[in-house]
């Protein structure tokens, strides 16, 4: 029975691909792109690199991508803008329920309590980061950096064994 359909919506892959797609999701995302109908790409085309817009090795061909949270730069760089259609950015939180800002940071307003000169690194406080995709440690390295040059005595990291070593050449 062959079916034909109005709308073809792609959601396969999301933004954490950063690998070469096998023959097998090849072969689905080439008979994808060979329907007849409109093509809507959820967040991102599959089999498109959501930072660099590299196509590993081929991409969904979409004529509408909505795209949540922010937009990615591979939908604008490299080989993207030839798959990504027309970009839509979908805010997941409605405006009306948007967070407001509780205080607003300035070189003004960030006073540092004053070290002790007989303090130690107990006395300081002690900050937990837990975070970093197998594949992706550099946010929970760039956020315990952070809470070291913020004055925290002791920062533990929890990660991917994947980025032991270079958490620890960064900051033993």
């Amino acid at each position: 029975i062959k079916r034909t359909f109005d709308c073809h919506i792609d959601a396969l892959f999301g933004i954490g691909l950063n690998r070469e797609l096998n023959i097998g999701w090849q072969q689905v995302i080439r008979k994808f792109n060979e329907q007849v109908g409109l093509k809507i790409s959820v967040d991102i085309p599959s089999g498109l690199q959501a930072n660099t817009g590299q196509v590993l090795p081929c991409s969904v061909r979409t004529d509408h991508t909505f795209t949540v949270l922010g937009l990615k730069a591979g939908l604008f760089t490299g080989q993207g803008k030839e798959y990504a259609g027309q970009v839509h950015l979908i805010n997941l939180i409605p405006i009306d329920h948007e967070l407001k800002p509780l205080a607003y940071l300035s070189p003004t307003n960030i006073r540092l309590p004053q070290r002790m000169a007989f303090g130690h690194k107990g006395s300081y406080g002690h900050v937990l980061v837990v975070g970093g995709h197998e594949q992706m440690g550099g946010a929970v390295i760039m956020a315990a950096e952070a809470a070291c040059h913020a004055g925290a005595g002791k920062v533990t990291v929890v990660c991917h064994r994947n980025h032991h070593q270079a958490i620890l050449s960064r900051a033993p």
